[in-house]
């Protein structure tokens, strides 16, 4: 009898990757539901099969898996879900092999030493009959998804088993395009400044459109941080528009570049390679029809993530990644950011005028390799990701100089743009980028330079997202964006809210709104409200208070996802 010894090594799981202090937190039915379902669910099988061989393979299977999951709890907070196996390759190698510790094993390895144990002292019990545990399973799964919504686990409660097959068998919500405009309007903030005398002004001008990787707003001395990894940034931007409220629509760098590139958010629980049709009207394809050379280098592979299909059909004449450029250094991840600057220079000095060049480097990526010693000499995570941002500063630097020397810079409109933000820990189990929609994760930098045009810095308080980047180049060179442009130009006086989402590991939508941040987690139905003029670390909670407000804003996401108004 095998049920009784999985129920108990299941639950002996969840305190291994739980502390015991969060456990302590009721309703307890919340945390284990999907455990006791697990274990029903087996014990019914026990009940209507005889086959010993697919019992004892089903549960070494269960067992085995747990215990792999009990490590990546330690690493990421989340168990692995379908979309984080899909996003599993060679390349997130050296980000694995950083965390091989006792410390992030010891729970796998003393889990499986628990293993005989608990089968030998349970081998004796009698499995409970397969209409009890089909009552049994029915009951927590009743009564078990209401109790999460009253514990914030983050995602921890799930079962490795049953999250697994929650994302591969989740479908996508329908979608048609909706533009932000369409959510009701809660009359809250004011408009930004106007900046419709741009318009049309960097007509004929190149554009150089720079995507950093990893690089969150808050670590950077503009948006008001301490310490200054990107000096020559900051130097850049004292002539610039600065939005200061800009947010990517998803925080992983592929889904982000079609949000740019296309003016189109990403959808839940999709495939990149669902978006290989709609990448025909991107911004590289209008300006080639209008007599611009383009062009996309990438120090990272395209191969990662799928990101072909979003830049196969975009409409760029030359696209090159590390393996085409090569480079003094090679990783899994890509090719040193010097190589990269040089053979983007090369293109330019053979390039056709005007001309559009996206830079996509790799710097700032986890496991934050920079070549070199960076001028942060501490011994944390951090501090290897600050060299890394200092390290692609220099590439920028690089860049900017052989503009200046060719004699491009004057008559080019430069954009530069953080793909998604980077967390260290600032909420509980948040790390990396992927999993959540706090301020880490999703705010970034976004600056546009026009030297002649602009003068001096202009920080602009007004909420941008990264599908409005698209329209605001249109505009600023007097071409019209199509229709099924998602986004609206930054360069129109008016309010405006930035919606976002994830589904690496729980499902997450979320908006900012004026002063407001709403998130909404779709799996459990729980609510997340902040005021960030007055809380910027998001630490309070106001959803109690402001039960008209979240019902509006959740109401606001829901239709969204549908395409329903």
């Amino acid at each position: 009898m095998l049920a009784p010894s999985l129920f108990l090594l299941l639950i002996i799981a969840k305190f291994l990757s739980v502390p015991v202090a969060v456990l302590g937190i009721v309703p307890l039915i919340a945390w284990f539901w999907q455990d006791v379902f697990i274990a029903a669910l087996f014990a019914l099988l026990e009940g209507c099969t005889r086959n010993k061989f697919f019992l004892r393979a089903s549960y070494v299977l269960v067992i085995a898996y747990t215990a792999l999951n009990l490590a990546i709890v330690q690493v990421l907070s989340t168990p692995l879900t379908w979309t984080m196996l899909q996003a599993t390759d060679s390349a997130i190698g050296d980000s694995i092999a950083m965390y091989i510790s006792w410390k992030v094993l010891g729970p796998s390895l003393l889990f499986i030493l628990l293993t005989p144990l608990v089968y030998f002292w349970t081998r004796e019990w009698k499995t409970c009959p397969a209409r009890v545990a089909l009552a049994l399973a029915l009951l927590v799964f009743v009564l078990g998804p209401s109790a999460t919504r009253r514990v914030h686990s983050r995602g921890l409660h799930r079962n490795a088993v049953f999250a697994l097959f929650d994302s591969l068998l989740a479908r996508a919500p329908e979608r048609s395009i909706t533009r932000v405009s369409g959510l009701r309007d809660t009359n809250e903030g004011e408009p930004g400044a106007d900046l419709s005398h741009l318009r049309g002004k960097a007509k004929g001008r190149n554009l150089v459109l720079v995507l950093l990787e990893s690089t969150g707003a808050e670590y950077l001395r503009p948006w008001g941080a301490k310490e200054d990894p990107m000096p020559n940034l900051t130097r850049l931007s004292k002539k610039a528009l600065l939005f200061m409220n800009s947010y990517a629509v998803y925080p992983e760098s592929v889904r982000t570049l079609l949000a740019i590139q296309s003016s189109r958010y990403p959808t839940l629980r999709s495939k990149v390679e669902d978006y290989e049709s709609v990448s025909g009207s991107a911004l590289p394809g209008i300006l080639a029809q209008n007599g611009y050379r383009t062009a996309l280098f990438h120090s990272g592979r395209f191969d990662y993530l799928g990101m072909k299909s979003v830049i196969r059909n975009a409409g760029y004449d030359h696209l090159a990644d590390a393996g085409r450029i090569g480079g003094a250094l090679d990783s899994s991840f890509g090719v040193d950011e010097e190589s990269t600057v040089d053979a983007m220079l090369s293109w330019l000095d053979g390039a056709n005028m005007p001309f559009m060049l996206c830079y996509l480097p790799i710097a700032g990526h986890h496991p934050y390799d920079s070549p070199g010693k960076g001028p942060f000499e501490g011994d944390k995570e951090i501090d290897a990701y600050r060299n890394a941002l200092h390290y692609a500063d220099t590439a920028l630097e690089r860049l900017v100089t052989g503009l200046r020397e060719r004699g491009l810079w004057q008559n080019t409109v430069i954009l530069i743009i953080g793909d998604h933000g980077e967390a260290f820990g600032q909420h509980a189990g948040n790390f990396g980028h992927s999993f959540f929609l706090y301020e880490e994760n999703v705010h970034v930098p976004f600056l546009i330079l026009a030297p002649g045009l602009i003068q001096q810095a202009h920080a602009i308080a007004r909420i941008a997202s990264h599908v409005d980047v698209a329209p605001t180049v249109l505009d600023l060179l007097g071409i019209a964006s199509p229709a099924s442009f998602e986004g609206r130009s930054l360069l129109e006086a008016r309010r405006s809210k930035a919606l976002f989402l994830t589904d690496y590991s729980l499902s997450i939508v979320g908006l900012r709104d004026g002063p407001w941040k709403f998130l909404h987690e779709l799996d459990s139905g729980r609510t997340e409200l902040y005021r960030l003029d007055r809380d910027p670390e998001e630490t309070t909670d106001l959803s109690a208070a402001n039960d008209e407000r979240v019902s509006c804003y959740r109401s606001c996401l829901r239709s969204w996802l549908t395409g329903k108004r």
